[in-house]
């Protein structure tokens, strides 16, 4: 549409003829990248991975701007300033509250090796960050060959000699130096390139009521940077398992060595090698890089005022699911753990909480984020009131059962011959999750209440739901009024 405008006034200025020069060549080149950009990059990104689509928006991004100055020519190129300071203005302001926000240093990523999935822990140096349920992050992480933390550590505990005060000047040099000449040796030995100058928005997992100085996001390894990231962190984990099993038998070596037959000098070196190896495990535990985050962006999700909420996730989709069944089990005082919080002022408005998840592992879970992230689901301490068979007419009116009774964890397995209970509220069927069939039961056993549906699903069961939710006979059997039924899309 600007193209057609700018090309509608030209000509109806009477001045402006349609010559083949190269002014009106580059005018001609300006609309066909503006067109590309707005018309065909939105229907050819379905087709391309997610880092080479990027790749081509910024390349053809940085001709349209060449193109447009190329057109506007050189009498009026003082036109480009105000744009040109704009743009030097709004990055230079967005850094320095990056900046600001760190306390002037760079967070520390720690990223961890979690079988199908990578876990990236980020540290915040400076002022603690609020981040509501369902926000994400815009992540910029390089990937170095090298690894470790980006400053000398710290003096050990009781060193009060003036070469280990932490507070001098000179320390103070020292460690900006030793900063800088560690970005600047791993500015050369780099995984990709690339990753250097990428950004990427991920969705915080975990969740906090409070300020939190700690980040966790869960990265499913796709193509491009999340599979590098997750075969750097496969690579620290299974170095970490031979250095283990090196140790192991150095051990074993020792234990059954005579003891008259051990020379002093022999132990002496056995334990010196024992002691390098413990060191080279402690640092190479996890893979640790500098990171910078912008955020958090988005809007936070309410999640109060819901009588009846039910989670529908698969496989690793469930990741986007978590900060908000956190923040739901808080809100109705439950910690972490599923323990209730103390001098928690609770009174019952979940009448029915029902997490349904199906892995796509048959052998084990996904990561082990998500066997734990099942068993935080809220259970008594008391073993009476896990039971609903246990508990009499007046003890089901107590607001601890009621609490007992309220959650509820279903997952579905691939394989297996029967159903098994992980905990007193979770139960493991096998065989696939009949969608339609449970989301009909959920929405009955809600009829007249606020019902809140979390979807964390792909694109072909997300139809199935679209077309559940808009089945007239479907919600005329559940007695379901679709403006007390809100859903989130977790995705």
């Amino acid at each position: 549409m600007l193209s057609a405008f700018h090309a509608a006034v030209a000509l109806l200025d009477g001045k402006t003829r349609l010559l083949l020069t190269t002014q009106y060549l580059f005018a001609l080149l300006s609309a066909a990248a503006l067109s590309f950009q707005s018309v065909a990059f939105p229907l050819l990104r379905r087709l391309l991975w997610y880092e080479p689509a990027l790749r081509l928006h910024q390349v053809v991004a940085v001709l349209l701007a060449y193109i447009v100055l190329r057109h506007v020519g050189a009498e009026h190129r003082l036109l480009v300033l105000p744009a040109a300071v704009y743009l030097i203005a709004s990055g230079s302001t967005q850094l320095f509250a990056i900046l600001y926000r760190q306390n002037w240093k760079l967070c520390t990523a720690t990223v961890t090796y979690d079988r199908d999935t990578t876990l990236v822990s980020l540290h915040l140096p400076g002022r603690p960050a609020q981040v509501g349920a369902g926000q994400y992050v815009e992540l910029w992480m390089p990937l170095n060959a090298e690894h470790g933390p980006y400053t000398p550590d710290p003096p050990p505990h009781g060193d009060f000699s003036p070469s280990a005060r932490p507070l001098t000047v000179r320390r103070s040099v020292d460690c900006v130096l030793s900063t800088f000449a560690t970005f600047w040796r791993r500015l050369g030995y780099p995984l990709s390139t690339f990753t250097w100058w990428q950004g990427h928005p991920f969705m915080v997992a975990s969740w906090s009521r409070t300020p939190t100085s700690d980040l966790h996001l869960l990265i499913q390894p796709k193509e491009g940077w999340t599979k590098r990231l997750h075969v750097v962190a496969k690579l620290h984990y299974f170095h970490e398992l031979l250095r283990w099993k090196k140790m192991a038998v150095l051990l074993e070596k020792e234990r059954f060595r005579p003891k008259d037959t051990v020379r002093m000098r022999d132990r002496h070196s056995a334990i010196e090698e024992v002691a390098s190896l413990r060191t080279e495990i402690r640092e190479a535990v996890s893979y640790q890089t500098m990171a910078l985050f912008s955020g958090p962006h988005g809007r936070a999700v309410e999640t109060a005022g819901y009588r009846n909420v039910l989670v529908v996730a698969k496989s690793t989709f469930v990741y986007a699911c978590m900060p908000l069944v956190r923040k739901i089990l808080e809100e109705n005082g439950f910690g972490s753990g599923g323990r209730p919080l103390p001098h928690h002022g609770r009174h019952v408005t979940l009448q029915r909480f029902h997490f349904l998840y199906e892995t796509a592992a048959r052998e084990a879970w996904e990561s082990q984020e998500i066997e734990d992230f099942i068993k935080e689901m809220p259970v008594s301490d008391d073993d009476k009131l896990n039971d609903d068979s246990k508990l009499s007419n007046d003890e089901l009116k107590d607001e601890e059962a009621v609490y007992a009774k309220a959650f509820h964890s279903t997952v579905y397995a691939p394989t297996g011959e029967k159903e098994e209970s992980l905990t007193p509220r979770a139960k493991r069927k096998y065989g696939p999750m009949l969608l339609d069939k449970e989301l009909e039961c959920e929405m009955a056993l809600a009829a007249g209440h606020r019902m809140l549906i979390l979807v964390g699903l792909d694109a072909e069961d997300t139809c199935s739901v679209l077309r559940f939710m808009n089945d007239e006979v479907l919600r005329n059997c559940t007695n379901t009024k679709m403006e007390d039924v809100d859903v989130i899309w977790c995705i």
